[in-house]
This record gives C-alpha cells, sequence and structure tokens, in this order.
C-alpha cells in the first residue's frame, strides 16, 4: 500500500477532489527538463531519418516480381514515414513544453485557467475553444490537402 492510500485510509473525511487539489504542482523545471528531453529525442529521430531516407537512397529495391516491387516500396514510405511523424511529434512537444516553461515563469501560481474554471464550474470557455479550432486548423487544412493529393493519385 502507497503512502497516499494510508493516508487517505486514516482521514477518510477528506474527498477526492481535495485530494487531487493538495498533489503539489509541477513547476518550471519539469517542463523544462520535459520540453528538453522530447527536443533531445526530436533530434536523435531527424538522425534516424536522415540515415533511413539516405540507406533506401543507396539501396533502392530490386525485385523482378512487381508485388514484391510494390511492398519493398510500401514498406519503405511506411517506414520512412514514422521516423519523420516521430521526429515531428517530439519538436512540437518539445516546443509546446518549452512555451509552457515561459509561461510559467511570468504567471502567478493561482492565475492559471484551469484553477479559475473550476472555481466556476466550467469546462471550456469560448476563448478556451477558439484557441483550440485556431490550434487544430493547420493540422486539418494538411490532413484535407494530403487525402486531396492520394485521392487524385498523386
Amino acid at each position: 500500500m502507497t503512502e497516499s492510500q494510508k493516508a487517505d485510509q486514516a482521514n477518510p473525511s477528506i474527498s477526492p477532489e481535495q485530494a487531487v487539489d493538495s498533489r503539489p504542482r509541477k513547476g518550471p523545471l519539469s517542463f523544462l527538463s520535459g520540453s528538453l528531453t522530447s527536443l533531445m529525442l526530436a533530434w536523435l529521430s531527424l538522425g534516424l531519418s536522415k540515415g533511413m531516407v539516405a540507406y533506401f537512397a543507396a539501396h533502392p529495391p530490386s525485385f523482378s516480381n512487381a508485388i514484391a516491387q510494390s511492398i519493398a516500396s510500401a514498406l519503405k514510405t511506411l517506414f520512412t514515414g514514422m521516423c519523420f511523424l516521430a521526429t515531428f511529434s517530439f519538436a512540437f512537444i518539445g516546443l509546446g513544453l518549452l512555451l509552457v516553461f515561459l509561461r510559467s515563469l511570468f504567471t502567478r501560481p493561482d492565475g492559471d485557467a484551469a484553477s479559475r474554471r473550476k472555481r466556476n464550474g466550467l469546462l471550456m470557455t469560448l476563448h478556451d475553444l477558439g484557441q483550440l479550432i485556431l490550434l487544430l486548423s493547420p493540422g486539418l487544412l494538411l490532413s484535407v490537402l494530403l487525402l486531396a493529393t492520394f485521392a487524385a493519385g498523386g
């Protein structure tokens, strides 16, 4: 049994919401370390991606069977795409955590939006919804363009 479970059994009058609020908040140092870790993984995945592109460019698949050639080409595209997806994901996570780190340096501990929403009983404000749409629109546009390109046979 963990320490927190023992403490919860010893004091049953604490509600689950109060128990969640009593946990220590993440500080700027944890945001910075997460950002640096993610950016380092992005750099490593970029090196792996470049290595895979160089390897597949130097060793093109040469099969006499058209089906085998098609499968080899599909696997090459899949592996290369997964490497670049990892690079992209780690880089944007690192960038996001870096921005959160910078924001945490300039805000008060009680001034975050989550605590204001909790006090007001709101899950998402209209401003939050607008920011979410603004953040997701480039990815949605890119997805539509990629689908249109592949649907057209390009």
